[in-house]
């Protein structure tokens, strides 16, 4: 797959930190701190992020319209 990704900086930081908890450079409890989230919200993206890699961070409705748009 090639092509230019389209994401926020907030999915950057989420990437950042998870690879830094893969090197266990940083614990999941300060994963949560720094990403604002609970311990039990970074070990189900930890999940998904060792399944699927960085994909697992764009939200599928990126770059479509929304439902409710009239």
């Amino acid at each position: 797959m090639s092509g230019v990704i389209i994401m926020k900086k907030k999915d950057l930081e989420k990437i950042k930190v998870m690879e830094l908890s893969k090197k266990k450079l940083l614990t999941q409890a300060g994963a949560a701190r720094r990403l604002n989230l609970t311990d039990r919200q970074i070990r189900n993206i930890f999940k998904r992020y060792q399944q699927s890699g960085d994909e697992w961070v764009i939200s599928k409705q990126l770059g479509r319209p929304s439902r409710i748009r009239s």
